[in-house]
């Protein structure tokens, strides 16, 4: 099943049998593949999956379901897997972005970030909104040692040909400040500095 995941095979009626697979990570597979190939078809049988007793066949039930356009059928699973922070967590935070309207995507994420238990959670999400006018925000957000990291990242998928350029993000902590050099230590971390993403998105009159 991993294979077929990995080359996009569709080994048809077998695809049925290994979502009962006794083996939870064979049928945490086959719910990834039947995702990415779109079978809708098998919508049922995913749903069916999502009461699994094992936590990440739940979650990758979850997000076949986002995947096949039942995302309000997956939405309460993939929030879960986010608010406790499971290795799926990431995964788990954009399927549900994807899954719920605009309005409800934008409650929730800023109920994660009024938590400082999932704040980056939500400064990540906010980046996979679409809306190029977070970009003041998310500026602010890069000021903060604690969310300066999801805030690049968030930054970098709205704005991609940021990419480009060699001075919006450094690994010398000194350059960022104290602050960040006191919070990160030793670790080797790349953080955007937030005075030369503002003047990047003025020049790009994306900051006005």
């Amino acid at each position: 099943m991993s294979a077929c995941v990995e080359h996009r095979i569709d080994p048809k009626q077998m695809l049925s049998l290994r979502l009962r697979d006794p083996d939870t990570s064979v049928r945490a597979a086959t719910l990834r593949l039947v995702a990415k190939l779109g079978r809708a078809d098998l919508t049922t049988e995913v749903r069916n999956a999502s009461a699994d007793e094992d936590q990440q066949v739940r979650f990758w039930a979850a997000w076949a379901l986002s995947e096949l356009g039942s995302g309000d059928f997956a939405a309460p699973e993939l929030r879960r897997v986010v608010v406790q922070g499971h290795d799926n967590a990431l995964s788990a935070l954009r399927a549900a972005v994807k899954a719920m309207p605009m309005k409800e995507a934008r409650s929730w994420i800023g109920s994660l970030y009024t938590s400082p238990q999932s704040a980056s959670l939500g400064v990540r999400a906010a980046g996979m909104l679409g809306d190029r006018s977070l970009l003041p925000w998310l500026i602010e957000q890069m000021g903060n040692p604690a969310l300066a990291v999801t805030a690049g990242a968030s930054f970098l998928e709205l704005f991609p040909e940021a990419r480009q350029e060699s001075d919006l993000f450094t690994n010398d902590l000194g350059a960022a400040g104290l602050r960040f050099e006191e919070y990160f230590g030793d670790q080797a971390v790349s953080v955007p500095l937030a005075g030369k993403v503002l003047e990047w998105g003025q020049r790009q009159g994306h900051i006005k």
